[in-house]
């Protein structure tokens, strides 16, 4: 991300420079060229600036972090104990989850069950 005005420019995860020459700033690792830079400051200046990742690059929620396989293993721990005769009422104690979200659990598990 980079944060540009016309006294300080700074760049997320090094401190703020004095601003000097662009070419001397883009010798910061993972700055763009020069010629970017100044386009970018014809559109936006003193701004924060956020460039997502291309979406063929980006992962899924909870992928890298784990959460996503740690919940379908939760939701199949729930599915299964409700098919072996576990009630709503207990699962919502055991799981700290609303009624609303068992049921749904539930039933998008008995969905991908039948498919």
């Amino acid at each position: 991300m980079l944060l540009m005005n016309s006294a300080m420019i700074g760049l997320k995860g090094t401190h703020l420079l004095k601003e000097e020459t662009l070419s001397e700033l883009c010798k910061w690792k993972g700055c763009a060229p020069p010629g970017l830079l100044e386009e970018l400051q014809g559109y936006i200046q003193g701004e924060l600036l956020y460039i997502p990742k291309k979406t063929e690059q980006r992962v899924k929620w909870g992928e890298n972090s784990g959460s996503r396989q740690e919940i379908a293993s939760r939701n199949e721990e729930i599915f299964c104990s409700h098919s072996s005769g576990c009630s709503v009422n207990e699962l919502q104690k055991r799981y700290h989850l609303s009624e609303e979200s068992i049921r749904k659990i539930i039933s998008k598990m008995r969905l991908a069950m039948n498919r």
